[in-house]
């Protein structure tokens, strides 16, 4: 089902995450995985659950395009393909054992509500110290371009 979502997005993905920009992306991808998550405390029939997948479309498919935007803005030429692969190693390694280890732990401790909320709530907490670090930097650099206002960032 996600692939067959994502597709329309990924046929303009570049147009999307150039109107949003990349850094958004991602918070908006943090943001997309909390509200599927405490969807997901709520049910009680499975069907509403194909909707809530309907965040595949932030949280994987446009997140991807985004990641590479922003790993092919940021990195040296000659790094690209580490930086690609180390961002990759670092969502599908590290990302999924931590979220899942949690997530089992938590629905063994307790139970799928109580685990879904918690995965939630961290998700919030996540996208909020990311959109205030994001805040911070972009207030920044405008002071800097306020200071030098000839000088290129």
């Amino acid at each position: 089902m996600n692939s067959i979502y994502g597709l329309p997005f990924l046929y303009t993905s570049k147009w999307i995450v150039k109107k949003v920009g990349e850094t958004n992306i991602f918070l908006l991808a943090l943001l997309a995985h909390a509200v599927c998550y405490f969807g997901y405390s709520y049910l009680q029939v499975a069907w509403p659950a194909v909707l809530f997948e309907l965040k595949s479309i932030l949280t994987y498919h446009l997140l991807w395009v985004a990641v590479i935007s922003y790993c092919t803005s940021v990195t040296p030429k000659g790094l690209l393909a580490t930086v690609n692969t180390t961002a990759g190693s670092i969502h599908f390694v590290i990302g999924r054992i931590t979220g899942g280890s949690l997530g089992g732990l938590l629905m063994s401790s307790f139970n799928g509500i109580i685990a879904f909320r918690v995965m939630a709530a961290v998700d919030v907490a996540f996208a909020f110290f990311y959109g205030l670090f994001l805040y911070c930097r972009r207030r920044s650099q405008l002071n800097i371009q306020r200071t030098f206002p000839h000088q290129v960032t």
